[in-house]
């Protein structure tokens, strides 16, 4: 269950993102909520990284979306202080399929899996690929491939 205090936290750094006041985390059917957290560390370093993934939508009907991603990166041997880049995968204004395909597509590409099949995703990142952080125990997992499957009678 989110607070109150987490969903207006939530808002302002999305908001901030992207300069407006008007966008929140999308969540689906199932209360999921499109704020994915990638990691990958690296042992012999002794550093990680973070990627974060967020589908937003507009407050106000008619929805619409956009995709930004936050990549946490590790200090290098040249510069010691970790570093943080925001990126817009989609902008804002965009229609759901252009935001959630800007979604899937950076999840595929960060840990080499489609969003579909993340719940069958090995627990530790494939080589040098990020490594899907699952949502905690109890909470919603959102629809998968074989729900939306079942939804449309393709069993």
């Amino acid at each position: 269950m989110i607070t109150v205090e987490k969903f207006e936290k939530e808002c302002q750094d999305i908001n901030q993102q992207l300069s407006t006041d008007r966008y929140q985390i999308h969540r689906d059917s199932t209360g999921f909520a499109f704020n994915a957290t990638l990691v990958r560390v690296n042992i012999l370093n002794n550093t990680n990284e973070r990627y974060i993934l967020k589908l937003c939508e507009t407050i106000e009907v008619p929805k619409y979306y956009a995709c930004l991603s936050i990549h946490h990166k590790p200090g290098s041997s040249t510069a010691s202080t970790p570093t943080t880049e925001k990126t817009t995968l989609a902008p804002k204004l965009s229609d759901f399929a252009t935001a959630f395909a800007a979604f899937e597509n950076a999840f595929c590409v960060r840990t080499r899996i489609p969003w579909c099949a993340r719940e069958e995703q090995p627990r530790v990142g494939l080589e040098g690929a990020f490594a899907y952080v699952r949502p905690k125990p109890g909470e919603p997992v959102g629809l998968t491939l074989r729900d939306v499957c079942n939804m449309v009678g393709w069993s």
